[in-house]
């Protein structure tokens, strides 16, 4: 296992500099669209507000329009990512509240999962709706000494519809970004410790199984592995060292979007799905793309 580690390590780095171009064009570049973050992240592309991200490094939340980022949200008990469900709310996770809730459009909030059998949760940083409005969410292990936690493990788990909440997983050693592919038979999580990204098998019930490595994402650029998101053809797409690394919807490598900052999440946007936004550790960045990014929110927003 640790020579495979080091082959795939020594392999991702090698491609890195491919640039994807059935992606983006081989001349295109990041556009820096937001400068003096902290930490921003959980981008979520709202077609009545533009782009919608947090930065837990100021506890605030932000919307990107005209040009312009406004903050509209102070304190945020640092949210991270953000989704948006059938009825157009926002369900966010907050690491700082250690919870992951949903804020309706006149900013009401609900929490819909603080602990689960009985402990509280670690820190939710991200997660992805599912068609039936089942809700799957990363609980990691904070790295904050200051949080003292009840669970002793990192999480994948699902709030259902009637509110139950299940532990789907914890064999992840530092679960992150988490999506579905588009027919909802694959769920794609992230592991920040361990440098991958994994992908589960989703069975009928809505449980996971069959975790397997999809994808190292390494390199020798600043970055972890963070947030994911797919495009219509079914392409991957994941935060990690160096930019956005891109995959082919078995794990083939296609290429590197570089981008000069250490990247957290990413989502796609525009009136065409055809506009890739990416939050870094010090701003936020824009992208054309050549395909359509998958819209898995199933909001009245949604183009699918």
């Amino acid at each position: 296992m640790a020579l495979q580690f080091i082959l795939a390590a020594l392999l991702t780095a090698s491609l890195q500099s491919r640039v994807p171009i059935d992606i983006i064009s081989i001349d295109q570049h990041p556009e820096q669209i937001v400068w003096g973050s902290a930490y921003a992240c959980g981008p979520l592309w709202i077609k009545s507000q533009g782009l919608f991200f947090s930065d837990p490094g100021q506890d605030a939340v932000f919307t990107f329009a005209n040009g312009k980022a406004n903050r509209i949200i102070h304190p945020s008990s640092k949210e991270f990512g953000h989704a948006l469900d059938a009825s157009g709310q926002v369900s966010f996770c907050q690491q700082g509240g250690r919870v992951v809730g949903k804020r309706s459009k006149d900013s009401k909030l609900k929490v819909l999962a603080s602990m689960f059998d009985g402990k509280r949760l670690n820190g939710p940083v991200d997660l992805a709706i599912k068609s039936d409005g089942s809700i799957y969410f990363t609980d990691p292990k904070t790295v904050d000494p200051r949080t003292k936690l009840e669970m002793g493990f990192s999480g994948v788990y699902r709030i259902k519809p009637d509110g139950t909440i299940d532990l789907l997983s914890k064999e992840l050693a530092f679960p992150n970004g988490i999506a579905f592919s588009k027919d909802e038979k694959k769920l794609f999580v992230s592991d920040t410790i361990r440098m991958c990204m994994n992908v589960f098998d989703v069975l009928p019930d809505g449980s996971i199984t069959n975790c397997q490595v999809f994808s190292y994402l390494m390199g020798d650029n600043a970055g972890a592995p963070g947030g994911i998101r797919l495009d219509v053809k079914g392409n991957v797409y994941a935060a990690g060292p160096g930019g956005v690394l891109v995959f082919d919807s078995v794990g083939k490598y296609k290429g590197l979007i570089f981008v000069k900052d250490a990247v957290t999440s990413l989502c796609f946007g525009g009136s065409d799905y055809q506009t890739l936004f990416i939050t870094a550790a010090h701003g936020v960045y824009r992208i054309k793309v050549k395909v359509p990014g998958l819209h898995l929110d199933f909001s009245p927003d949604a183009k699918h």
